[in-house]
């Protein structure tokens, strides 16, 4: 548990930091990296992912967990010991200047992508990841990602094989069986060639681009310190009504139980600068919140809802500071 809280520590210090601008030429340690990744962002290689326009924070966090051996995967472990923290900035920010993949030559099979689009609403997949799936700050865009390594990556989470920065993957997958992650799989890998049906209510205007600042990443952090809340930007503000109606949405599956998909919308309103949603979220993994809620059978994380807590205090929610002082009594802080 300590070393995973000290993880998520470094990295919300890491996604504080503004990304550099991007240069001509790839970074110098980045450039081995295209040669299975393509130098163009669209991967030719079995099971492994196109980065072309991949969202520069969801870099990142996979970057300095492959490095810290959270994410465990041969060569990226070994490779990505090499990066600093200038390093992984550096090269999420290039890989996101990409071109996006490019879809599949084929215009795939209507039935198949009818069935992969009403499984990615049923399950709320655009709420994080968009109704163009082109991602989201720390959530990646997986549209025309490669097929094969979709269904793999969709395998691992829900078997456990592969660990996310917090278990929401796992919980969202776990009533979806195998043949609907090979539909799902299918379908996001031929994304242009099927319309979207696009859930009421849900907006599909992507953020507005803003000028790159400098780089200000800080040393890392000691284990001890509170994750810093990543700075909302123009590009994450959501209008209050859009709030609103995301809170209520998390607010209904939270009272059926459905805490997977209550912690999906709560997050979106949080990363966009709400402090009552960061506080929600950060309750679904405290795991006192939980038992109180006779939600016992749903996996809490104290690092993960200290996180949230302390996100919602630095937006102004008083309410955080008792819930993180239980924590740390919880914890013999």
């Amino acid at each position: 548990m300590r070393r995973a809280s000290r993880a998520r520590t470094i990295v919300a210090a890491l996604l504080a930091g503004a990304l550099p601008a991007m240069a001509a030429d790839p970074p110098e340690k980045l450039a081995p990296c295209l040669t299975c990744h393509g130098t163009q962002g669209q991967s030719e290689s079995l099971d492994v992912p196109s980065l072309g326009a991949q969202t520069a924070p969801y870099t990142v966090i996979q970057l300095f967990m492959f490095r810290k051996g959270l994410r465990v995967g041969e060569p990226m472990n070994a490779m990505s010991k090499e990066h600093g923290v200038d390093d992984l900035q550096s090269a999420a920010q290039f890989l996101a200047a990409l071109p996006p993949p490019k879809p599949p030559t084929d215009a795939g099979y209507s039935a198949r992508l009818e069935r992969g689009n009403a499984l990615a609403r049923q399950h709320h997949c655009v709420v994080c990841h968009r109704p163009d799936f082109s991602g989201y700050e720390n959530v990646p865009r997986l549209a025309n990602q490669r097929e094969d390594y979709l269904l793999k990556t969709l395998r691992d989470y829900k078997s456990g094989a592969r660990h996310g920065y917090d278990a929401t993957m796992a919980e969202v997958l776990q009533p979806v069986d195998d043949a609907q992650l090979v539909e799902l799989s299918y379908y996001l890998a031929h994304l242009p060639a099927f319309s979207a049906e696009v859930p009421a209510g849900v907006s599909t205007a992507k953020p507005t681009k803003t000028a790159p600042a400098q780089s200000t990443a800080a040393p890392e952090p000691a284990p001890s310190s509170l994750a810093a809340p990543t700075p909302t930007s123009p590009s994450s503000r959501l209008s209050a009504a859009k709030i609103s109606e995301l809170l209520g949405h998390g607010d209904a599956d939270l009272k059926r139980g459905d805490v997977a998909s209550a912690r999906l919308f709560y997050e979106r309103a949080a990363v966009a600068g709400d402090a009552r949603a960061a506080l929600r979220l950060g309750a679904t993994f405290d795991p006192t919140f939980l038992g109180r809620a006779g939600l016992r059978n749903v996996r809490g994380d104290s690092a993960v809802a200290r996180l949230w807590y302390g996100r919602a205090l630095n937006l102004g929610a008083a309410e955080a500071k008792p819930r993180l002082d239980n924590l740390d009594e919880r914890q013999g802080r």
